[in-house]
């Protein structure tokens, strides 16, 4: 019992903060909430009516979306700080992109909005969130409308998820896998055949480490 209140007392919160937002911008639907966060209506419609509860992560991402604490959100306390008074220190906001282009020298010409990582995630170097548009890797939990988080760097270790550029095309996310003089990239769907190609037709644009809403890829 005590885990359905819970649920209903995060779910009633959840509502009245969308709303809130809602009403200073009519664009605060639940479904542009959801698309902001990376998932199904239907997902957060559920996490809304109470008949389901979000992982950690993914309250997280709401929290920081609707400028709110995750313990507000919880019930765990009545005070809503804000993200800036609560979580400035902890995160920080990346672009969201929906493709890496394949020159080396190329700039991000389609930034769509900055989201924001945890620090603790990242480390040195340059990161993006890349905007998934397939479902080539869908039983790592890597779907259509998915962010994942991609450090960049031109080499990945064997069996590492990777953003690859394959003859010149944008980059797309794949399983890496190397032998003397050939590169193989697999989904992780059994609907898409693996790919195998020479050193040389294939750039490693970054390593895949984070997935907004399911953790360790």
């Amino acid at each position: 019992m005590g885990q359905v209140l819970e649920v209903n007392d995060f779910a009633r919160r959840l509502k009245q903060c969308r709303e809130k937002k809602k009403s200073g911008n009519p664009a605060w639907t639940q479904r542009y909430v959801a698309e902001k966060i990376g998932m199904a209506r239907t997902t957060y419609t559920a996490y809304e009516n109470g008949t389901k509860m979000p992982p950690p992560d993914t309250i997280n991402n709401i929290a920081i979306l609707l400028d709110v604490s995750n313990d507000y959100l919880m019930g765990r306390t009545d005070t809503p700080y804000t993200y800036e008074e609560n979580t400035l220190e902890r995160f920080t906001m990346l672009p969201v992109v929906s493709k890496i282009p394949s020159e080396e020298d190329a700039l991000f010409n389609d930034i769509q909005t900055y989201f924001p990582v945890e620090k603790s995630l990242i480390g040195t170097g340059e990161y993006v969130w890349l905007n998934i548009m397939g479902d080539s890797m869908i039983n790592v939990g890597i779907r259509k409308g998915s962010k994942v988080l991609i450090h960049l760097m031109a080499a990945v270790d064997n069996g590492d998820i990777a953003a690859v550029c394959m003859n010149g095309a944008d980059a797309v996310l794949k399983k890496v896998y190397f032998t003397d003089e050939k590169i193989t990239l697999v989904s992780e769907n059994p609907s898409f055949s693996d790919q195998v190609y020479e050193k040389d037709e294939v750039m490693i644009k970054g390593k895949a480490i984070y997935v907004s809403g399911v953790l360790s890829v």
